[in-house]
């Protein structure tokens, strides 16, 4: 909450020294219209030439040294071809990885619940984790052990992953490694804070990462930046290829259906309500958009369906950037995630004062500031003029936190296709418990989703379990919010921890004791609720038998 406040009285802070020297929308607009006049068209003019000289120098050096300096890609030679889904088909990769993965989730279920399961009809089961920084990776952590150590996580097919939770899920499944050895070694990661590039090989990585994109005219921005220190600091276990590393690197052993398939999602903000827009190790793109491409083939220009250049995948630094970029909101996305902080600091303000807030606020919600953002990921728009859909008209697609929308990455786990049964949802969130249930519900009803009715009280309760008995399409969906746990820790309160300690979302240091005692709590969760997700997996499976 602290943290919040000081975003919000900075952002009202420079709001209150624009508008003094801007009174009204207009005089904003009138201003910068003389600023593109003056100053921009002249700079336009004068750099345009040496970009074009230095382009056009570009594609005279020779192919030999093009390709020493230019990434290297599996896929260099294969052209993408857009998949056109209007009904919500899943792709082909992922209709093999679930012919291979639901043999082995039945032999899982079988075992889990100590009862046969009809193998045809055996539930599919999907977790759901939210994002928060390195609190919701940690806590993510240790519910995935416990479910390993459970036996639950054999029973999975889907895990969906936003923000925090997603820089967890991605070196997993890169490595392959065991989680308890991952969160032995986390301190070594994390216990210094988000590394810093020093040595001279990975600067020239990260250099040749962004000329490669400038080469195949990629817009670059801070996010080139950010992903590379995200997989500095998170994918050392990939030794030299930690800057490198692609999403899709995971294709085969998905494929083979020995792990859940991850989903890792984030928001278009072309325009609004935004929409939702998921990454897995085979297809990148949106239910919304009703299309999808190879995730390796993301950031190449499309026409007519077909790629036509070759531009290598985005590295997986870039995309973990993508997924975790909270701070890529806008003064509107401020004004609405901050509400209640917004409610508290006016209550607290004199009677007098309380209208000039509300006035000021206003303002900023109407200013040309209102659409800034820093930098976000911009990539060609793969559906780019495709006749008859969504977002079609946008060149570039521009994606962010999907946390900036709400903080569960339920509308994956929604889709039809899918035919999810049972979300299992541990919310590491930071804030009111429960909230961002309501807001992906509020996303179903708008798409005409089965959602579960919400408990009018969520959020209280150490497991809460929702479903709907009028619709048999409905997902029944169990919430565990990051509560605290007495049988865990009399003392250990991670609403304390989030306000006063090491907890906080903007939080990059963490010592092992730190790692052990936050995951701990989910794992903990995770094992003494085991029994409770036993019980209504077996219902599920008694009822669709």
């Amino acid at each position: 909450m602290k943290n919040i406040k000081i975003v919000l009285l900075s952002v009202l802070f420079v709001n209150v020294i624009s508008g003094a020297a801007y009174a009204t929308r207009e005089a904003h607009y009138d201003h910068l219209r003389k600023y593109n006049r003056w100053y921009l068209a002249d700079l336009y003019s004068a750099i345009k030439p040496s970009v074009s000289n230095a382009y056009a120098m570009l594609c005279n050096v020779p192919n030999a040294l093009l390709h020493s300096v230019i990434g290297h890609s599996p896929h260099e030679q294969h052209d993408a071809v857009v998949r056109f889904a209007p009904q919500d088909e899943i792709g082909a990769d992922e209709k093999v990885y679930l012919q291979q993965r639901m043999a082995k989730t039945h032999e899982a279920l079988e075992q889990f619940l100590g009862i046969p399961v009809s193998p045809e009809k055996q539930p599919r089961i999907g977790l759901c984790f939210s994002g928060g920084g390195f609190r919701a990776m940690l806590l993510t952590l240790g519910f995935l052990i416990g479910a390993q150590d459970c036996g639950l996580l054999d029973c999975t097919t889907y895990i969906s992953g936003l923000s925090g939770s997603t820089w967890i899920l991605a070196p997993w499944l890169a490595t392959q490694r065991d989680l308890h050895e991952i969160r032995d070694t986390m301190a070594r990661k994390i216990g210094a804070g988000v590394r810093h590039l020093l040595h001279p090989r990975d600067y020239k990585k990260m250099m040749k990462n962004m000329f490669t994109k400038v080469w195949f005219r990629q817009f670059i921005s801070a996010m080139d930046i950010y992903g590379a220190l995200l997989a500095n600091t998170l994918l050392t276990d990939l030794g030299g290829k930690k800057l490198t590393a692609n999403i899709s690197d995971s294709h085969e052993h998905i494929l083979l259906g020995n792990y859940p398939m991850p989903i890792y999602t984030c928001i278009s903000t072309n325009q609004e309500p935004y929409e939702w827009f998921e990454f897995t190790p085979f297809e990148m793109g949106s239910s919304y958009v009703q299309a999808y491409v190879p995730t390796w083939a993301y950031g190449r220009k499309f026409k007519n369906g077909q790629s036509y250049n070759r531009a290598p995948e985005q590295t997986m630094g870039y995309c973990m950037g993508i997924f975790g970029s909270a701070f890529e909101v806008d003064i509107d996305d401020v004004i609405r995630l901050c509400a209640e902080s917004i409610q508290e600091f006016k209550d607290d303000l004199p009677e007098n004062m309380q209208g000039v807030l509300d006035t000021v606020i206003q303002q900023l919600a109407n200013s040309p500031l209102d659409d800034i953002r820093l930098a976000p990921s911009m990539l060609p728009n793969f559906v780019y003029n495709a006749s008859g859909t969504a977002l079609s008209e946008f060149k570039t697609l521009s994606l962010v936190d999907a946390g900036i929308d709400f903080n569960l990455p339920f509308p994956p786990l929604l889709r039809a296709a899918r035919e999810v049964d049972i979300i299992i949802v541990y919310d590491s969130s930071a804030g009111t418990m429960g909230k961002e249930v309501s807001c992906a519900a509020e996303y179903a009803k708008r798409k005409g989703i089965p959602f579960p009715p919400v408990p009018e009280v969520l959020g209280t309760e150490h497991c809460t379990i929702m479903h709907d008995p009028d619709d048999e399409h409905c997902p029944t969906i169990i919430y565990m919010p990051r509560l605290k746990n007495d049988d865990y820790s009399a003392t250990f309160d991670p609403e304390v921890c989030i306000e006063d300690d090491y907890c906080g979302t903007f939080n990059f240091k963490y010592s092992q004791k730190n790692i052990n005692e936050l995951s701990g709590l989910a794992e903990y969760s995770c094992h003494q609720y085991a029994g409770t997700i036993k019980q209504v997996i077996a219902q599920i499976a008694s009822r669709k038998s």
